[in-house]
């Protein structure tokens, strides 16, 4: 019986298509990186002089120039370094989705190798260090206005981040529509966007720069030393509130490194951080599926749960 290429193997003859209009050297190989809700990356060896590079596809369409704006913004605010974009190719007849080829860095990423939660707790409190001091470093850029980076024009945080928690509310009712989520999700988010004037009732006096996405999986590091070595795949970075970039810390195995007990600890919160990070948290995985059509249940479930645990905290639920 003949097996069935993979989504990932089928890709390949499109990677190779994206190379060969920006490159006449001959290909040596063309590896799958991984890939997640909006993407997929591949790093593509040459046979002779050239260094590898790696080309990252988007699931939706767009996506790719915004990535390019993010990356080299934010490059500018940190001395962390964020990998060089070298071209942005258009989805065409040929090629079904955008792509960017960029610079190749070295490095693994900082949940896919279980080894890295070994290590000693100094050399872990050392990594979470270094990521806090290139965050800090991107956090000291301001703006005047609120919004994604690319056209920021909000007088208010809540004005701006209103319109993302409408828009997921919707698109979330949608989903229960389709019978795509359960009701219980549906429900957690039309009630937190009743409550959302109790939530963010703080003024937020700066509209901050962020990454937008910065979990262990964004964080390319040396395995061998847990050294950082690279920030990586900004999402909706934005001119926002600082706290907003603070959730992710916690994702995944975020905890594992202490992230955000190091942030918390190098600058001064508000009494309201922990609230906003569950509610942060819980729209932007709502919003990821509803983007990229795609969603883990193990994830849903557990920001659901940390959000009703700081609701509870707080005498909201």
């Amino acid at each position: 019986m003949r097996k069935t290429k993979s989504e990932s193997g089928l890709r390949i003859p499109f990677i190779i298509e994206v190379i060969k209009k920006y490159y006449k050297e001959p290909i040596l190989s063309v590896l799958y990186l991984g890939g997640g809700s909006y993407g997929f990356v591949y790093k593509v060896t040459f046979e002779k002089s050239y260094k590898p590079v790696v080309v990252k596809g988007y699931r939706v369409n767009g996506m790719h120039k915004t990535e390019k704006f993010q990356t080299e913004l934010l490059s500018k605010n940190t001395s962390v370094k964020m990998p060089e974009i070298y071209h942005v190719f258009d989805h065409s007849e040929d090629v079904p989705f955008d792509a960017i080829i960029m610079e190749y860095i070295d490095g693994v990423d900082g949940f896919t190798t279980p080894s890295l939660l070994l290590k000693s707790s100094s050399t872990r409190k050392a990594f979470a260090r270094s990521v806090v001091d290139g965050m800090v470093q991107i956090h000291m850029a301001k703006n005047d206005k609120f919004g994604y980076v690319e056209s920021p024009t909000y007088d208010t945080w809540q004005e701006f981040y209103l319109t993302i928690v409408a828009f997921v509310q919707t698109g979330t009712q949608q989903l229960l529509i389709e019978k795509k989520i359960k009701p219980k999700y549906a429900k957690m988010m039309d009630y937190i966007t009743s409550i959302f004037e109790q939530v963010f009732d703080e003024f937020i006096e700066d509209a901050t720069l962020i990454h937008g996405d910065l979990n262990v999986m964004n964080m390319l590091v040396n395995p061998k030393k847990l050294e950082l070595v690279a920030f990586i795949d900004p999402f909706n970075s934005m001119w926002a509130d600082r706290d907003y970039d603070l959730f992710q810390l916690n994702n995944l195995t975020g905890k594992r490194f202490f992230l955000f007990r190091t942030y918390e600890n190098t600058v001064k919160l508000s009494s309201k951080t922990h609230l906003k990070c569950a509610y942060y948290a819980y729209v932007n995985e709502l919003l990821c599926y509803i983007l990229s059509g795609f969603t883990l249940e193990f994830l849903l479930n557990f920001v659901y749960n940390s959000l009703r645990n700081e609701l509870k905290k707080a005498e909201l639920l």
